[in-house]
């Protein structure tokens, strides 16, 4: 699949609930790193405050601690030879640049069309598609 470069393209895919949200964004490629973002908005007298959490998928998650685990026990019996603590390092780098990058551009989407949209493009979802 290529890049699509429609400017009416939406940024996240996920649904909103009442006062909640579960996205993530639309990319053309695949990236198992890819951040599950979750987020409620509180309406508070001043206007309204978004807390929002971003994680990696659980079944990710789960297989990064079975390699570390199946690692551990080769890495303490040889010493932390190279090739164990290479493997293990590569998982760690490998999450961190699927990751980090995907959150930082996830996150500044979220707080311009924060600061963009009105409450009411919000809620008719105009950031999302399903």
């Amino acid at each position: 699949m290529w890049p699509s470069f429609n400017s009416e393209r939406k940024p996240f895919i996920g649904t909103v609930e009442d006062n909640s949200f579960k996205l993530r964004r639309d990319i053309w490629y695949n990236n198992s790193f890819l951040p599950r973002i979750r987020g409620s908005i509180v309406w508070t007298p001043n206007g309204s405050q978004v807390s929002v959490t971003m994680s990696i998928h659980p079944a990710v998650a789960v297989f990064l601690v079975i390699f570390i685990a199946i690692l551990l026990p080769g890495m303490f019996a040889h010493g932390f030879d190279i090739g164990s603590m290479g493997m293990a390092g590569f998982a760690v780098a490998l999450t961190c640049i699927g990751f980090f990058p995907e959150a930082i551009k996830a996150r500044r989407l979220l707080t311009e069309a924060i600061h963009d949209q009105t409450p009411r493009a919000v809620q008719d979802e105009s950031l999302i598609h399903h």
